[in-house]
């Protein structure tokens, strides 16, 4: 188990992780892509992500991944004020939760109504409209490889991307 290396993560960062199982790898086939979690960076080593145990918010430092990790943040500099308004959107979604249903529908596009549920991607994307950015045409139903391959994000490489706590 690893923990991501915090050092250079800012609010409104983006965080993409993978997991190597038998389910994920089918649910990358599904999905075509390479990434299966999206994140956003709240403050120095937080962030608030959604699984299905709900919306909430952690600690990287406290949270041991046995995946590869990428970070995104938008290619254009964004000022305070929206970054406040990204990252208050996303505090204010804890304990919001969680929508199996709407995360399935990012790859099965069927019975697309949006419920008030959250799924990883759709938190991030939520949180960037909601400071007057569209990453992406449809934030309701984006999967994290969509948000990973928005025009408006660039990879920000994560120094010693993963470092090993069984030294």
């Amino acid at each position: 188990m690893k923990p991501i290396d915090i050092e250079g993560v800012q609010p409104g960062d983006i965080l993409f992780t993978a997991r190597p199982g038998k389910l994920e790898r089918t649910i990358r086939r599904f999905s075509a892509g390479e990434v299966l979690h999206a994140m956003i960076c709240v403050g120095p080593g937080s962030f608030i992500d959604s699984t299905q145990a709900g919306v909430q918010a952690n600690n990287l430092q406290r949270v041991l991944y046995d995946e590869k990790a990428y970070r995104f943040r938008l290619k254009a500099a964004a000022t305070h004020d929206t970054i406040d308004r990204i990252v208050n959107y996303a505090r204010f979604q804890i304990g919001t939760r969680y929508s199996v249903p709407d995360a399935v529908r990012t790859v099965i596009p069927v019975g697309r109504r949006p419920s008030p549920r959250q799924f990883c991607s759709r938190v991030v994307a939520r949180a960037y409209a909601a400071a007057g950015i569209q990453p992406l045409p449809d934030a309701e139903f984006c999967s994290p490889e969509d948000l990973r391959n928005s025009p408006l994000l660039v990879e920000i490489p994560i120094s010693r991307t993963l470092r090993s706590t069984a030294a």
